[in-house]
């Protein structure tokens, strides 16, 4: 379990809170705006108004007992850089910015930020991913050039096991999870595949095009 500090109650403030409770963790709030934090009071414990731009305040709130502080207060920029650069020189352990440009995540780094959030780039980026063939189901980037697919079992594999497709050697990539149905499973070197089946593999973006291909 972590704890965790959102301040700003923006869009992306919302649906992080949400899931980071979800998997367990602990979340606080702040938000300068009283009527944004009366809509989270019902959902969470932890609520506070303040004005982050003001150091004195994350002095009070005492960042440094959060392991994560999400700095999520949407349109405002000048706010953003404020912020993290007072959380930075309260020596936050760890800071994630939400911006809306490859500019502002370049300023939010130089202030401190550990990560930068650009949520409608990397969403646009991802549809028009799977939006790119329909066999890709989802897909997770693990850095530049390498990602994990979810696709549709390639139709020459139907039948064929891994050992037989020599499928790591053959197309550079590794066969992570197999999903059945409701059912999930890690693959052995003689799992067959099957034609419903739904297959999540690693690899660079060059040799998971050509699986694509198959």
């Amino acid at each position: 379990m972590k704890n965790i500090l959102i301040i700003g109650a923006s869009e992306f403030g919302k649906h992080f809170a949400k899931k980071s409770t979800e998997l367990g963790n602990e979340v606080c709030i702040v938000d300068i705006d009283e009527k944004a934090i009366h809509s989270f009071v019902d959902d969470y414990e932890n609520t506070l108004i303040g004005d982050c731009r003001d150091i004195n305040v994350l002095r009070q709130i005492g960042v440094n007992h959060f392991d994560v502080c999400v700095v999520s207060v949407g349109g405002d920029f000048q706010a953003s850089l404020e912020i993290t650069a007072n959380l930075k020189e309260l020596d936050a352990a760890c800071v994630i910015a939400q911006c809306q440009s490859e500019n502002q995540a370049k300023f939010l780094k130089m202030a401190g930020a550990n990560r930068t959030v650009y949520p409608e780039k990397e969403t646009a980026e991802k549809i028009a991913y799977v939006c790119n063939s329909e066999k890709i189901i989802d897909f997770f980037e693990v850095n530049a050039g390498a990602k994990i697919v979810k696709l549709s079992v390639p139709h020459k594999w139907v039948g064929k096991s891994i050992v037989e497709l020599n499928v790591r050697q053959k197309f550079n990539v590794i066969v992570i999870a197999i999903e059945q149905g409701d059912s999930v499973i890690i693959p052995e070197a003689g799992t067959v595949f099957g034609e419903n089946d739904l297959v999540m593999i690693f690899g660079k973006d060059e040799h998971l095009r050509k699986i694509i291909k198959e």
